[in-house]
């Protein structure tokens, strides 16, 4: 599959994510993929090595990474790699739409502490539109090669603020098999 088509999937999806339009050009005109950090965007040639490690995943898996998100989390640092892969066959389940500005994508998620749960899957996001109209933010890695992972929507977590500013926050609780 041409990188051209990819690239063109990616913008669709970048635009259905409503991702800040300066984003969406500097991908489509200059090749620039933003990396996401809480509320705020970033080049990813500004990290050099998560710049390294998105052309490692493209040349190894021959697909397009579109947008990278970072976060924490109990079970490592993790870098999720949002992508186009080359098997047009696999583009319909790429993003769903869940409610409002939530959305389920499909990532390759970097485990930068434990590179051995480092996998492909699906992650929750959320587009921060509106006024400001300008990240993405990811929640958590939906599943790990040796634990489930089950989702839960935990409003009271939100509201007392002890995590970020979100209109929701996914728990996380874990399971091994």
């Amino acid at each position: 599959m041409e990188r051209q088509a990819k690239k063109d999937k990616a913008i669709e999806l970048m635009k259905t994510l409503d991702i800040y339009k300066p984003y969406i050009d500097g991908f489509e005109q200059e090749d620039q993929v933003c990396f996401f950090e809480m509320f705020g965007g970033y080049w990813v040639y500004q990290e050099p090595e998560i710049e390294k490690k998105m052309k490692e995943i493209e040349a190894e898996y021959k697909c397009v990474v579109y947008a990278i998100t970072h976060e924490f989390t109990d079970f490592g640092e993790l870098y999720d790699f949002l992508i186009v892969p080359n098997y047009k066959s696999e583009w319909k389940g790429l993003l769903y739409k869940q409610r409002n500005n939530e959305f389920i994508a499909f990532a390759y998620v970097w485990n930068k502490t434990n590179e051995y749960c480092s996998e492909f899957g699906s992650i929750g996001v959320k587009s921060f539109g509106a006024c400001f109209n300008t990240a993405i933010f990811s929640h958590r890695i939906v599943a790990t090669h040796s634990v489930f992972a089950h989702i839960q929507y935990n409003r009271d977590t939100l509201n007392s603020g002890e995590h970020f500013v979100l209109n929701f926050f996914l728990d996380i609780k874990m399971h091994l098999h």
